[in-house]
């Protein structure tokens, strides 16, 4: 199904998370050793480049012995990864200097408790973890000054509104319940590209069904905890 981001979309989803949530600048310098035909890779790296006005170095591939010492020699201070580039980056041998280094993000799939301390503990960065759909680009973040979660994906970003709601009576439900994800805002996509029916049970009214089940803990952090719909991620 092919997802109709618009412009607007893009605009409002790159000034919440990249300029009001992790405080990106034009002074930034971002290692960018992502996919670049997905939405973690084109839509927050390199549009968010463009939006933001930064620079970016770019690797042809992800290797984590590269990618360590680029940190250094590029003197990079935003990268943007998934968990498996953060584990494979923990059995590289040696020291890096990472002075220069300001937000590390994980996305695109959960980031388990062990590799976020192991991590912490190796590097001295807390790694901060997002969670986004291609339909609505990213929704929540771990916050870049106060507390981040192991195994919690964040607070709502600034303008984005997510619900947990009772699969049976859609019932919108309070912190600490389990329920359905919901997401409204001017992140969300209008539609899929010329399939009516499928916009039509993607939505209920103005919100988005995710597909995604989870729950607000009660300082309002979101934990996903499973999936309605499976999905097979193969490499």
């Amino acid at each position: 199904k092919g997802v109709g981001l618009t412009h607007g979309n893009l605009r409002a989803n790159l000034q919440a998370l990249l300029v009001d949530t992790w405080e990106m600048t034009e002074n930034d310098r971002l290692l960018h050793a992502l996919p670049p035909h997905h939405l973690h890779g084109l839509g927050l790296g390199l549009y968010g480049t463009l939006y933001v006005g930064n620079a970016t170095v770019f690797l042809e591939r992800f290797d984590p012995s590269v990618v360590l010492h680029a940190f250094e020699l590029q003197r990079i201070s935003i990268f943007m990864g998934v968990p498996t580039m953060y584990h494979r980056m923990l059995d590289v041998e040696g020291n890096f200097d990472l002075t220069s280094i300001r937000v590390l993000t994980c996305g695109s799939a959960p980031l388990s408790p062990e590799t976020f301390r192991r991590f912490q503990d190796r590097f001295g960065f807390t790694l901060i973890e997002r969670y986004g759909l291609t339909e609505t680009a990213i929704n929540t973040s771990n916050p870049l000054h106060g507390e981040q979660k192991p195994g919690s994906v964040g607070l709502p970003l600034p303008g984005v509104d997510v619900g947990i709601f009772d699969p049976q009576t859609q019932r919108r439900l309070e912190n600490g319940e389990t329920g359905k994800i919901w997401v409204r805002g001017p992140n969300v996509f209008d539609g899929y590209w010329n399939n009516i029916e499928a916009t039509a049970l993607a939505f209920a009214g103005d919100w988005f069904r995710t597909g995604d089940l989870g729950a607000f803990s009660q300082d309002g952090y979101l934990s996903i905890l499973g999936r309605i719909k499976e999905l097979i991620i193969v490499g």
